[in-house]
């Protein structure tokens, strides 16, 4: 009876001490395990340019900084932004412009790290086709994915640059990457926005160029937003999460077989050749260290001004916080 008893107290000593050890060696860790900090984020679309977001989720690296991360997916920014203004989530991860609009309209929101530092985008058309770039495309028909987007200002402010009035070309919209690859094939466009999975599988197949590719243009497409009384308020999930973030950036840019894994994750039924021309294309476009590009977003300004969506230049250190970046 009295070896019962002592052996009972012994295992009851025992798990107190290893719950108190849980803690104390533990650390943060152990008690993340327990009372996760919740943020939810909201995205325009599901799209390869999401990759590093996929991969912090899949690795985990949200659960190692105590993060427990829901995504909605919204059908485009309009959405996501109305979301976010709401306050139905937390951070939207969107183009850098919703940044310039909210702030013109005396919205509070800031960028506080880069997802993308490249366009995805490529105005593409038969090879070939169209001689002598944009003014190739005098009289002819260009497709855009829907009236008053990124595709649509991209294209008439190239058209502007070049000198070309928008009303000597036909601008159509013809919606996702799948239509207007074939709006492209059927000849009902000379020239068109493309994208994705879609882009990488039509340059591939070697009779479509680029009249533009806007792939190599600074661009800030993507990018961490927050309200800044929200970063105020909880600073340190926001710095985890962004580290958490900018830790999968820097794998997926070091570590070939992770992109094509993750890529391959999101997108099952894509032909495994494509998806890693497409997780290529990702990586080539992100942001190195989360750091949002200055002449990038200087071109954002620039296109925004045109379409008359804000009526002045903020500047880029009111619309940008880097401080929550990993220190090197």
């Amino acid at each position: 009876m009295k070896t019962r008893l002592m052996a009972k107290n012994l295992g009851w000593c025992v798990g107190v001490v290893s719950l108190i050890l849980g803690f104390v060696v533990g650390g943060p860790g152990a008690i993340a395990q327990t009372a996760k900090a919740k943020v939810t984020v909201g995205i325009p679309a599901y799209y390869e340019g999401f990759l590093p977001l996929y991969t912090a989720l899949e690795k985990r690296f949200f659960e190692q900084q105590g993060l427990d991360v829901s995504v909605l997916t919204f059908k485009g920014g309009g959405a996501a932004g109305q979301a976010f203004v709401s306050g139905a989530i937390d951070l939207c991860l969107c183009s850098f412009d919703h940044v310039l609009k909210l702030q013109s309209k005396g919205f509070d929101a800031v960028a506080i790290a880069g997802i993308e530092e490249f366009h995805a985008y490529a105005l593409l058309a038969r090879k070939g086709q169209i001689q002598n770039g944009l003014n190739g495309l005098i009289g002819r028909k260009i497709g855009i994915t829907s009236p008053g987007n990124a595709t649509d200002i991209t294209v008439r402010y190239e058209l502007k640059k070049a000198g070309i009035d928008a009303k000597n070309v036909s601008i159509v919209s013809i919606g996702s990457a799948t239509a207007m690859k074939a709006a492209l094939q059927h000849g009902e466009i000379d020239a068109g926005m493309v994208i994705g999975g879609i882009l990488v599988e039509m340059l591939n197949e070697g009779g479509w160029e680029p009249v533009i590719d806007f792939r190599k243009r600074r661009y800030p497409l993507e990018s961490v937003i927050a309200r800044r009384a929200w970063v105020n308020e909880k600073r340190d999930v926001a710095q985890r999460f962004v580290s958490a973030l900018v830790r999968a950036e820097e794998l997926l840019q070091t570590d070939s077989a992770a992109a094509h894994a993750v890529t391959k994750s999101m997108f099952p039924k894509m032909d495994p050749e494509i998806a890693r021309g497409v997780a290529e294309a990702a990586v080539r476009r992100l942001s190195p260290d989360g750091s949002i590009n200055e002449e990038g977003v200087e071109t954002i300004q620039e296109q925004q001004l045109f379409a008359g969506e804000v009526s002045k230049k903020i500047p880029y250190r009111e619309m940008v916080d880097l401080s929550l970046l990993p220190k090197k």
